[in-house]
């Protein structure tokens, strides 16, 4: 299984766009005599898809060409401790799917009780970003442990990945939406509520609050676009992924391709 994170993506500085999935595998078993089953999942392992600028530019609908790279997300044994705990909140959000829906036969209402009761929503990666100085990838994990963030950071030479915790007692940090460079180079990180955001330092993994509240938005995916100097403006009727991946009123690409502008802020 090659599950796409939908609002994680980037852009570099040459417009190549960059988008994350985790690639997984699962076993799954049952006994009809007893009534019970089981689905248990594989710890995901990090892909970056690449679409250059040209094919991006060119492209007029169907399959676009993506070039898929696998990340080695285990040499790191802080990096492979965060995917395999990943790993046991989804199966313990699985379990919890499969009896209720053993239980009840009603499967959108299994889901959602499981994802109110158990540790799964929210977990993983919600966006990486591509730095414009040295190509790497960059990912903040603020919810998968509840004393500790993840700074996450992608080798684009090497493949390899490396991880830096940062403590976060009571889990504080909250919920992140959006992940970009900003044109100083910051990596900047906006948050659920839409209106808090903080830079982090990607050597010590370190956050500063930004100025609040920044402006209200649909942040949704924060596509890195700061740094570039370039723009793609549609309308209405022909925005990206208007028909696969958003309502017109939650725009990915807001502040690079499609919708009103948001009121600029000082550089940072």
């Amino acid at each position: 299984m090659i599950p796409i994170v939908q609002n994680a993506a980037s852009f570099n500085q040459n417009g190549d766009l960059f988008v994350l999935a985790y690639r997984t595998n699962y076993s799954s078993s049952a006994n009809v005599a007893l009534g019970t089953a089981q689905v248990l999942y594989q710890a995901p392992q990090i892909m970056i898809g690449q679409i250059d600028n040209a094919t991006l530019t060119n492209a007029t609908g169907g399959v676009i060409a993506t070039t898929w790279v696998n990340i080695d997300d285990n040499t790191d044994s802080t990096c492979l401790a965060v995917k395999n705990k990943f790993r046991d909140d989804t199966n313990v959000f699985s379990d919890c799917v499969v009896n209720q829906y053993l239980a009840t036969g009603d499967e959108n209402t299994s889901v959602q009780n499981c994802l109110a009761s158990t540790p799964i929503l929210d977990k993983g990666i919600h966006d990486f970003a591509v730095s414009p100085i040295n190509g790497h990838y960059y990912a903040y994990d603020s919810m998968t442990y509840d004393d500790k963030d993840v700074l996450i950071d992608v080798n684009p030479t090497t493949k390899v990945a490396s991880c830096t915790e940062i403590p976060d007692v009571g889990n504080t940090t909250g919920v992140i939406t959006s992940v970009m460079f900003s044109k100083l180079n910051k990596l900047v990180v906006t948050f659920a509520n839409q209106s808090t955001g903080s830079w982090i330092d990607v050597g010590t993994g370190s956050l500063t609050s930004l100025p609040s509240p920044i402006s209200a938005s649909a942040f949704g995916d924060g596509s890195s676009l700061p740094f570039a100097g370039v723009t793609k403006r549609g309308t209405v009727v022909d925005l990206i992924f208007q028909n696969g991946f958003e309502p017109v009123i939650d725009l990915i690409f807001m502040n690079g391709f499609e919708g009103s502008i948001p009121p600029l802020c000082s550089d940072f």
